[in-house]
C-alpha cells in the first residue's frame, strides 16, 4: 500500500488542457505528406500544450529548449503527456518526455509514433465499460483489503480531513451536495465482498451516505478535536459501507468543524480534490434551491480495475513484470533504520506526523539544481532524502517507497478512487559518490520506474515472493511522497496535503482552515512527504511511534534541512562531506559535551598508572587466554622488552605503530610496548585485503608493522614498514 496523503506525488494527470482544435490538428496532419512540414505543425502543437502546462505565453516557451528548462516536475510532465496522447491520439512514452531533449525534438519522437501501423500504437485508454456487477479489485485495492484483515479496527488506512468554516453554513444544502457526489462516483458507493472468486468491488445503485451533524454549543476547540479523531479513528467495515462519513460539528451559526473521512480503499487525495472541484458547483446550487448541472464522469473506478485486470495478463503486463524483476533481483537489502525502540515482533501501525518549514531559499536552489541537471525538485528532493538514509545507515544498497499517482491517463483525471500505486526504488549510493552524479543516477532509476509504472505493487509482491519479515512491511520500509498536484495548487490545498496547521483555502464559497486529527496510523517505519507551500518546502514525517521517538523525528527533520543547504551550497561535494549536524548540535558536541580541561602529567599517563599497578601487584594475574597466562610482573617485563626492540628500531615519540595480530596475549603486550615507546598505535584487522592494509601503513607512515609469522603471506609487499613477528625471538625478527 502507499502513504495516506497521496494526491499526486510523481504521476498524477489534470484534465488534458488540449485546444479545441485538435481534431482539425489530425485531419491536417493526415494530408500534409511533406516531413518537415509535418514536424513543423506539430511543433507548435507541443508549444503550445508546454504553454499551458507550465502556465506561461505560447510565445514564451522555446521549441529548442527541453521542459525541464522551465522548471517542469513530474506531474507538469505527465500533463503534458496526457494533453498530447489526448490531442494526437497516441501514446508518448512519459521517458521521452523527461529525457531532456528539446520539444522539436520531442515533435520528431511524436511524427514517428503517429505514422507507425496501428497495431505498434500501443493505445493504453481505459475504455468505458458496459459491464455490470461485480468487478474485480484493481492491484491496489487488494493490498489495502489484505491489510483490513490483518488489522480490522486499524485507523492507519483511513484518509480523514478536517476543516474549520467560520462562515455561515447551510447543513441540509452540505449534505445534498455530498449526496450529489455519492450518486456521481460509484467508487464512494462501493463495498467489498467476499465472492467464490475471492474479493470483488459491488457498486450500490442507491446512494448511502453516513452524514451527521452534532450541536456542539459551548465546546472547547479541545473537545471538537477530540470527537472529531474518533470519528477518523472509527474502524469501517468493508463489506457493509458506506465508506464515506461525513461529519458536521456546529458551535455556532458562524463557527463549524467538518470532517470528510473515507477509507483509502475507495479514494486518495487527488479524489478529494475531484470533489472539492464539485463541491465549488453543488453546494452553492443546492443553497439557492437550483439543481446543478455536471457532466457525469466518463469513467468508473470499475473500468480502471476490468482494464488493469486485461492489462496485467497480456504482452503489456508481462513486459512490466520482466522489468521489475531485473530491477529487483537477488536478495533485497532491509532497510535498518537505527531506532529508539526494539522492533516489535509483528509490524504495527501506531503513528504520529511531525511537520516541519524549510528555508526558503532552498526551494529556489531546490528548483535551480533540477534545471541545471535536467532532473525534476521531487527528483532532487527524493534523492536528498536517500542521502540522508545512507547516512543514517551506513548501507550503499537499499529500497525505497516513491508513490506515483496512476492517473497519466486523461480519461482518469475526473474519477475518484484509488489509484495510487508505490514504486520499489532500488539504490545504491556512496561515500565517495558526488550529490550530482548520484541524482543523475536517481534520475535514471525513477525515469524507468515512471515507464513502468502501472505494474502494482500487490502483483510486484506476489510474483516475487520476499522472505517475509512479519515485523516490516514487504520490499521497503521507508516512504518518499512529493506532494504536488495542479488541482491543488490552483485551489491552494496543498497545504492541507502537507498537515500545515492553520491553512486556509476556499471551497464551495465557504472559507475553511485545516485541522489537525489524532488519528494515530503510520503504514511504514516512516514516510517523508515533501511539497511547496507559500514559496517553502514543507516535510511531513509520518512515523511508527513503536520504533521512535518524537525527539528523534525532530532532530530528523533537522538533519534534512542542514543536508539540503549543505546541497543547495556545494551539489558537487561527496555525499560523506556533506553536512548533517544542525548548528545546535555541532556546539553541543564540540563545547557543551567536551568537559572542563584537566591538565595531565606523566604520572597520569597509562605507562605510569600502569606501572604503578605492577608495583601494587606484581604476582597477580594480570592477563589469560586461553592456556596463556602473565602475571603483571611478567607482562611488563615483556612489554618492556618489546619496547626496547621498538626504540632500536627507530620509533620515537609521536610516531605510529601498525599491530596486526590475531587475538592473543601478544595483542596486550604490544599495546603496551607501543605506549612505553612514547608511540600511538594503529589496529589492523588481519581479515583486510592486503591493499587495504597498505594505504593504512603508508597513510600513517608506520615504521614498524607488529605481527605474527603466519600472517606473513597475506601481508603487503614494497611497503617502508619495518615487519617485527612477536611470535618469534626478537633476535633477527626484524625486516
Amino acid at each position: 500500500p502507499e502513504a495516506v496523503k497521496t494526491a499526486a506525488p510523481e504521476a498524477a494527470a489534470a484534465p488534458a488542457p488540449v485546444g479545441p482544435d485538435t481534431s482539425m490538428l489530425r485531419k491536417m496532419l493526415a494530408v500534409v505528406t511533406d516531413a518537415a512540414a509535418r514536424r513543423a505543425m506539430v511543433a507548435v502543437f507541443l508549444q503550445e500544450q508546454a504553454a499551458q502546462v507550465l502556465r506561461l505565453p505560447t510565445a514564451q516557451v522555446d521549441v529548442q529548449k527541453p521542459l525541464h528548462a522551465y522548471g517542469v516536475d513530474s506531474l507538469m510532465a505527465v500533463d503534458f503527456k496526457s494533453a498530447v496522447d489526448a490531442g494526437l491520439g497516441i501514446d508518448l512514452p512519459l521517458s521521452d518526455v523527461l529525457q531532456g531533449v528539446s520539444l522539436s525534438k520531442l515533435a520528431e519522437v511524436v511524427v514517428t509514433l503517429m505514422s507507425a501501423p496501428p497495431s505498434q500504437q500501443a493505445s493504453s485508454a481505459v475504455a468505458a465499460s458496459s459491464a455490470t456487477g461485480d468487478a474485480p479489485l484493481s492491484g491496489g485495492q487488494q493490498a489495502l483489503w489484505f491489510m483490513h484483515q490483518l488489522a480490522p479496527e486499524s485507523a492507519a488506512y483511513h484518509v480523514p480531513v478536517a476543516v474549520r468554516v467560520r462562515a455561515g453554513l447551510d447543513a441540509n444544502a452540505l449534505k445534498g451536495a455530498f449526496e450529489a457526489l455519492v450518486a456521481r462516483h460509484p467508487a464512494l458507493r462501493t463495498t467489498f465482498v467476499m465472492a467464490a472468486t475471492g474479493p470483488v468491488q459491488r457498486v450500490h445503485a442507491e446512494p448511502q451516505l453516513d452524514f451527521v451533524v452534532t450541536d456542539a454549543k459551548g465546546w472547547s476547540d479541545a473537545q471538537v478535536a477530540e470527537h472529531l479523531s474518533a470519528e477518523a479513528r472509527r474502524p469501517f467495515d468493508l463489506e457493509k459501507g458506506p465508506l464515506l462519513r461525513v461529519r458536521l460539528v456546529s458551535r455556532s451559526a458562524e463557527d463549524h468543524a467538518l470532517l470528510i473521512a473515507m477509507h483509502h480503499i475507495v479514494t486518495d487525495f487527488w479524489s478529494l480534490a475531484v470533489m472539492a472541484e464539485e463541491l465549488d458547483a453543488l453546494y452553492p446550487a443546492l443553497k439557492l434551491g437550483k439543481q446543478p448541472t455536471l457532466a457525469q464522469p466518463a469513467r468508473t473506478y470499475a473500468d480502471y480495475a476490468r482494464w488493469q485486470s486485461e492489462m496485467l495478463t497480456g504482452a503489456r503486463g508481462q513486459a512490466l513484470e520482466k522489468y521489475w524483476r531485473e530491477q529487483l533481483s537477488g536478495t533485497l537489502p532491509v532497510l535498518d533504520l537505527p531506532t529508539d525502540h526494539p522492533r516489535p515482533p509483528a509490524q504495527t501501525f501506531n503513528g504520529r506526523v511531525h511537520t516541519t518549514r524549510l528555508d526558503a531559499n532552498v526551494a529556489s536552489a531546490v528548483k535551480t539544481l533540477a534545471r541545471e541537471h535536467g532532473a525534476t525538485p521531487n527528483m532532487v528532493l527524493q534523492t536528498a532524502f536517500q542521502v540522508l538514509l545512507h547516512r543514517y545507515t551506513g548501507q550503499q544498497d537499499f529500497t525505497l517507497g516513491v508513490v506515483s499517482a496512476g492517473r497519466g491517463r486523461a480519461e482518469l483525471a475526473g474519477i475518484t478512487g484509488y489509484f495510487v500505486n508505490p514504486l520499489v526504488v532500488r539504490t545504491r549510493p556512496s561515500p565517495a559518490l558526488s550529490f550530482t552524479d548520484y541524482l543523475a543516477q536517481t534520475r535514471q532509476t525513477m525515469l524507468g520506474a515512471l515507464e513502468h509504472q502501472d505494474y502494482p505493487f500487490s502483483a510486484l509482491v506476489d510474483r516475487l515472493q520476499p522472505v517475509r519479515d512479519l515485523s516490516r512491511s514487504p520490499l521497503f520500509q521507508v516512504m518518499f511522497v512529493y506532494q504536488r498536484a495542479s488541482k491543488l495548487d490552483e485551489r491552494g490545498l496543498t497545504p492541507f496535503a502537507l498537515d500545515i496547521p492553520g491553512a486556509k483555502s476556499t471551497v464551495a464559497g465557504l472559507p475553511i482552515e485545516s485541522l489537525l486529527l489524532s488519528h494515530g496510523g503510520a503504514q511504514f517505519d516512516l514516510t517523508l512527504t515533501m511539497g511547496e507551500a507559500d514559496g517553502e518546502l514543507v516535510a511531513s514525517f509520518e512515523y511508527n511511534t513503536d520504533l521512535f521517538e518524537a525527539g528523534t523525528i525532530e532532530r530528523m527533520a533537522g538533519h534534512l534541512a542542514t543536508l539540503l543547504s549543505g546541497i543547495a551550497a556545494q551539489p558537487g561535494r561527496a555525499l560523506a562531506g556533506l553536512p548533517l549536524l544542525t548548528q545546535a548540535e555541532q556546539q553541543q558536541l564540540l563545547e557543551t559535551w567536551k568537559g572542563p580541561r584537566v591538565p595531565l602529567t606523566q604520572a597520569d599517563m597509562l605507562p605510569a598508572l600502569f606501572a604503578a599497578q605492577v608495583a601494587r601487584t606484581p604476582d597477580n594475574v594480570a592477563v589469560l587466554f586461553k592456556d596463556a597466562q602473565l602475571t603483571y610482573r611478567e607482562l611488563d617485563a615483556r612489554a618492556g622488552q618489546l619496547a626496547a626492540w621498538l626504540r632500536g628500531a627507530g620509533v620515537r615519540p609521536g610516531d605510529i605503530v601498525g599491530i596486526c595480530l590475531e587475538r592473543s596475549v601478544e595483542t596486550l603486550v604490544s599495546v603496551l610496548a607501543v605506549m612505553a615507546a612514547g608511540a600511538a598505535y594503529v589496529p589492523i584487522d588481519p581479515a583486510y585485503p592486503s591493499e587495504r592494509v597498505a594505504f593504512i601503513l603508508g597513510d600513517t607512515q608506520a615504521p614498524v608493522l607488529i605481527t605474527q609469522s603466519w600472517l606473513q603471506r597475506t601481508l603487503p609487499s614494497g611497503t617502508s614498514a619495518r615487519t617485527l613477528f612477536v611470535d618469534q625471538p626478537l633476535d633477527g625478527t626484524l625486516s
